[in-house]
């Protein structure tokens, strides 16, 4: 084991950390069934593009949908339609993970290789995080924000979803890592700029957040650099950052995609629209699919996403408020702690634009994690129990409710699941319930009797620990109702085209390998009629089953919907061949 002077490599931490994250992780990566909407849409995305780079120019899938594989490399399409609204970084991740587990034959993947990439950037954001801690504050506190942020409930489920969120919080962390010496440098001597190296990597890593969600990382990194500039006065800081340097770096990174894609499109006008679309104007106007939510509903969601750290998020904000601004008026340069006022400036401007957006998901602000992180594990290690007794008996009492509820929900569906399989005979999870609760009780005492909030947030988070390696692996997989799509592709078999009317879930289409298409009612006749395949199958609601009573019934699939709150009646129904099919 080595250790080094302050931030050189030690090992044990690192090594902790990297544990702690496969604790997390890996438990329901390849259990879980492909998740509705957005994992499925990037999966069959991803897929499609390794078809389309991978399948010999021979291959029937290519003769069955030729429209699937014109993308290339370039150009990410889901079925035939092309998916713009998100860069391409994540997809060649996820390609390039489903290459290496199954030899460049896409018939033998599985969702899991899509899912690595989020997991192995989620470590990566982890470690990052530790680094900057130790650079900012000291090694204590760099572990502890790094542990925090592995084990936040958002983090952990996202880091099990193959989506770009984790590579993006990888990229937005990196890039904020990168600017953190080029601030503490100019404000130390902000005569002139230092070095390359920092600047580099900065832009690199804004580069690499571009092209995994579009302008999020580049936002980030521009309003905290602003608004460091703007509080301590201190504007040639601005020049410190090389821009002309970043402006060769996106160009040359970023430029041959655009390009690719705008003469796909028919024009860089077309996809700036789109672009537009995408991030800017469902903040003005809302999502369509309905993500609106007032303004606060972040700050309201942080107890629960980033618990069990959040009970120290408030007071560490306060804290730092008044180490970043120093002495003298609010008016005057915030001439204080420079680490302080360095996360203060990732979080608080991003997170106000974040709360003004009118549409809102729990992970927008996932980016702004680590700062809270660090800034809160600062405070768990300096407080100990010298909160306030209003917000500590508050916060403390929130704090529980919120850790009770997640761990003995979580379980008690663990034991629904399992013990619908295998009856009383199976009774390790009502023990871990038991232990959970214990561990609970046992951080509610430290934390309001005894004031001990370290013990108690290492209670906490052993329970959390346990709670998310069974509810993962087992409690979700294991909760049939809400797994309709994988009943429905068993019963759909090897059918050739299927036809989804009612029930067109995007895991359908992953589930069947893009063979399920979007029709209705209307389009059954023609489909029906197709000439070239023996058996084709219609999935279909129950209440749409008077549409063909002629045709045989394989199989039915009951449950709920998660992904729009209702419950479902599905069938797999079996067509005739038509006159024109041949053997």
């Amino acid at each position: 084991m080595f250790s080094g002077a302050p931030g050189g490599l030690a090992l044990p931490g690192g090594l902790a950390l990297v544990l702690l994250c496969l604790a997390v992780y890996l438990p329901g990566l390849a259990q879980i069934p492909p998740v509705d909407r957005d994992e499925s849409r990037f999966a069959q995305a991803s897929r499609q593009m390794f078809q389309a780079a991978a399948l010999p120019a021979d291959a029937p899938e290519r003769a069955l949908h030729p429209d699937f594989y014109t993308g290339g490399w370039a150009i990410p399409k889901h079925q035939d339609r092309d998916r713009l609204n998100k860069p391409p970084l994540i997809y060649w991740l996820q390609v390039a993970s489903a290459w290496v587990f199954t030899s460049g034959r896409p018939a033998l993947d599985a969702m899991w290789m899509y899912r690595l990439p989020s997991a192995l950037c989620a470590t990566a954001a982890v470690l990052v995080t530790w680094r900057l801690g130790r650079r900012l504050f000291d090694p204590r506190v760099g572990l502890a924000a790094a542990a925090l942020l592995a084990i936040a409930p958002m983090v952990v489920w996202d880091a099990h979803q193959a989506r770009a969120d984790q590579l993006l919080l990888l990229c937005t962390t990196a890039a904020m890592a990168a600017l953190w010496p080029i601030w503490r440098d100019a404000a130390a001597d902000d005569a002139r700029p230092r070095g390359w190296l920092a600047p580099l990597l900065l832009w690199l890593a804004i580069a690499a957040g571009v092209l995994a969600k579009g302008p999020v990382t580049l936002m980030v990194v521009a309003l905290a650099a602003i608004s460091l500039a703007a509080l301590t006065r201190r504007w040639r800081f601005l020049w410190h950052l090389r821009p002309g340097l970043g402006l060769a770096i996106l160009t040359i990174t970023i430029g041959p995609w655009v390009y690719a894609v705008a003469q796909h499109v028919g024009g860089l006008g077309l996809y700036a629209q789109t672009v537009f679309n995408e991030f800017f104007a469902r903040g003005l106007r809302g999502s369509n699919e309905g993500h609106f939510a007032p303004p606060g509903t972040h700050i309201l969601l942080l107890a629960a996403l980033f618990w069990p750290g959040s009970i120290f998020t408030l007071a560490a904000v306060i804290r730092a408020v008044g180490r970043a601004r120093g002495p003298g008026r609010w008016r005057d340069p915030w001439r204080g702690r420079d680490a302080e006022l360095f996360l203060l400036a990732w979080i608080v401007p991003s997170w106000i634009l974040f709360e003004l957006s009118l549409a809102k998901l729990p992970h927008y602000t996932l980016p702004l994690y680590p700062a809270v992180a660090l800034l809160s594990a600062r405070t768990l290690l300096e407080l100990g129990g010298r909160l306030p007794d209003l917000g500590q008996r508050l916060g403390a009492g929130i704090w529980w409710l919120i850790g009770v509820t997640l761990a003995v929900v979580s379980l008690a569906v663990v034991t629904r699941a399992t013990w619908a399989d295998s009856g009383p005979a199976n009774l390790w999870p009502v023990a871990w319930i038991i232990i959970a609760s214990g561990l609970m009780a046992g951080a509610a005492w430290f934390l309001t009797r005894r004031w001990l909030p370290i013990r108690a947030t290492l209670l906490a988070s052993a329970a959390w620990i346990g709670t998310v390696a069974l509810g993962l692996s087992i409690a979700l997989p294991g909760w049939s109702p809400i797994w309709v799509t994988p009943r429905l592709a068993k019963i759909a078999g090897d059918f050739g085209p299927l036809a989804a009317v009612g029930f067109a879930e995007d895991s359908l289409i992953f589930a069947t390998r893009g063979r399920a298409e979007r029709l209705t009612i209307a389009d059954i006749p023609a489909f029906a009629a197709r000439p070239g395949a023996l058996r084709r199958a219609i999935v279909a609601a129950d209440a749409d089953r008077s549409a063909w009573p002629a045709h045989t019934v394989l199989g039915r699939a009951e449950g709920h919907n998660y992904a729009n709150g209702q419950a479902v009646d599905v069938l797999v129904i079996e067509f005739a061949p038509s006159a024109g099919d041949t053997p």
